[in-house]
């Protein structure tokens, strides 16, 4: 049989430890109020206005989109998809709302096509696939390098 230490007389005495200052613990060992981070607020800026232009050739600024696999959306039947450029102003729009998590890519083809993003998400894939082409076709240059270089969202 093993011989084990005899058993602890008193109970041993533990000296709490102190939380740092500005940890959210800091409150209870002063008694100082505790702050709370706040998101910053986003600069509420007003749009700026945007001249509707009459372009020349306006077909080359619309491509519209045969589904193979044709659906009914909001009580009318969706045999194909429209799908546009856009303005400056409205990819600029959609950037800032993209920095602050508000919109992913499928909110700016929602823009290209007046579909809203959940149904683009549930648009049957080949289907999908080729309206998501014919939008990438016309995003500009910079986008489409960026669209290119990130993961399918």
């Amino acid at each position: 049989m093993e011989a084990l230490p005899p058993p602890i007389a008193t109970t041993p005495e533990l000296t709490p430890v102190r939380p740092p200052p500005g940890s959210p613990d800091f409150k209870g060992s002063t008694g100082a109020p505790t702050l709370t981070a706040q998101p910053p607020e986003a600069p509420s800026q007003a749009p700026q206005p945007m001249t509707a232009l009459e372009f020349l050739d306006p077909g080359r600024r619309i491509k519209t989109v045969p589904l193979k696999h044709p659906f009914h959306w909001d009580g009318k039947k969706v045999g194909s998809v429209s799908v546009r450029r856009l303005a400056t102003a409205e990819v600029a729009s959609w950037r800032e709302r993209v920095a602050a998590n508000q919109a992913d890519s499928y909110d700016l083809y929602a823009m290209m096509t007046g579909l809203p993003a959940p149904v683009l998400r549930g648009l049957d894939s080949d289907d999908g696939d080729e309206v998501l082409a014919a939008a990438f076709d016309f995003l500009p240059r910079w986008l489409q390098q960026e669209e290119a270089a990130s993961p399918a969202t």
